[in-house]
């Protein structure tokens, strides 16, 4: 395990701090759901906890959404793509502009017809769409995930088509 080297006290309720630069590193926000567990060394470890579990939809819902709207279709948590219609972006993590797009409650729809900029999604892969379509998926007043639907140059979105990623970001939403 990495030692850090950083030291904190745990207080009267059993509470310690962790250093705002570690939250910053690893995106931790204000009401970060965390996983702490033993291992089998006996340490005790933290994790992030994601609120997207049920994996096994993912890929039919993709495949479902994909064969309408016939783009690049993801769902990601609030870092890293758990389901995509191209498997080259399955598990890479979501770019610092993506993340922040995500993490909040608003549907974003960027097109490079009206002027907006795209911004890279995945980590280390070039912005190469016309169209770019964030929605977010909202449980208990979170942003925990989002719906994603990348469009080729030249391609637009449809208004059925942000209905219709609405549609299942509430039923991903409603899935424990």
């Amino acid at each position: 395990m990495k030692d850090c080297g950083i030291t904190r006290r745990v207080d009267e309720l059993g509470r310690i701090v962790l250093p705002r630069e570690l939250r910053k590193s690893f995106k931790i926000d204000v009401g970060a759901k965390m996983q702490i567990f033993v291992n089998d060394d006996g340490d005790i470890v933290l994790r992030k906890s994601t609120e997207l579990k049920d994996k096994s939809e993912y890929d039919r819902i993709v495949s479902a959404l994909s064969s309408i709207i016939e783009h690049d279709i993801l769902i990601t948590d609030r870092e890293k793509v758990l389901a995509s219609s191209k498997r080259r972006f399955l598990d890479k993590a979501l770019t610092t502009e993506a993340y922040d797009i995500v993490r909040k409650h608003d549907s974003v729809i960027k097109k490079r017809t009206d002027g907006a900029i795209m911004i890279g999604v995945i980590e280390n892969e070039e912005p190469d769409y016309s169209c770019e379509l964030f929605v977010p998926i909202i449980r208990d007043g979170d942003s925990i995930g989002a719906i994603i639907v990348l469009a080729e140059s030249g391609a637009n979105f449809a208004s059925d088509s942000v209905k219709l990623c609405k549609a299942f970001a509430l039923m991903l939403s409603l899935v424990d």
